[in-house]
């Protein structure tokens, strides 16, 4: 039922009959939380708005569980002056937004390795947790050999660490109408890396008004 909520509430914003923020094109919430995204309830995420120094973002991420600060997916509208390099520069702009949260990562990962039920509690892998963390921290951001590759107009995709520890980062920039909205995924986790990519191509945006 919460889907086919969703999928109402996106048709009825098509309409200008939902709320979606004050600028043309803006993100915003429903009841659920979740549009203009489509997230399937069987893959237990939650979805919340947030307002940070960038604006209000759209946050996806799971709904408990020892290791759901691992992984997020955000999406935000972009200010046509503070990410003006998005429509200029689409390339130059992806790769400057390759930044780790290190406080947020290292806190969540030392989390994970002080569990005693954790399956990472053996002392090797909290000695490959440590490692890792040390690198993330002389970061403040990641690397562009982390990225396979220069970013296109649409996407960068970073990879950072060795397995299992290994950080999926990746920055999407779409664009809708006169709009560019930006998303941000980071997981360790290669299976939500594939739920969070599905989530972001069922992205709608509301069309401006005439």
């Amino acid at each position: 039922m919460a889907a086919v909520r969703r999928r109402l509430t996106a048709l009825l914003a098509s309409f200008g009959l939902a709320f979606w923020g004050t600028g043309p094109g803006a993100v915003g919430a429903d009841a659920d939380g979740c549009a203009p995204l489509t997230v399937p309830d069987e893959l237990g995420l939650v979805c919340r708005t947030d307002r940070t120094g960038q604006g209000e973002i759209l946050v996806v991420e799971p709904e408990g569980g020892t290791f759901r600060a691992l992984s997020r997916l955000t999406l935000r509208e972009l200010d046509p002056e503070v990410d003006r390099l998005a429509w200029s520069e689409p390339e130059a702009w992806l790769e400057r937004q390759m930044v780790v949260d290190v406080g947020a990562l290292s806190a969540a990962l030392d989390e994970v390795g002080g569990d005693p039920d954790s399956p990472f509690g053996s002392e090797m892998v909290k000695n490959g947790i440590a490692m890792l963390v040390d690198g993330l921290e002389e970061l403040s951001r990641l690397p562009l050999s982390a990225c396979g590759g220069a970013a296109t107009e649409e996407e960068i995709d970073c990879r950072f660490g060795i397995e299992p520890f290994l950080l999926f980062m990746r920055v999407s920039l779409v664009a809708r109408y006169e709009a560019r909205f930006a998303f941000n995924i980071r997981t360790f986790n290669e299976q939500r890396l594939r739920h969070f990519t599905a989530i972001a191509n069922s992205f709608e945006a509301k069309s401006p008004d005439p």
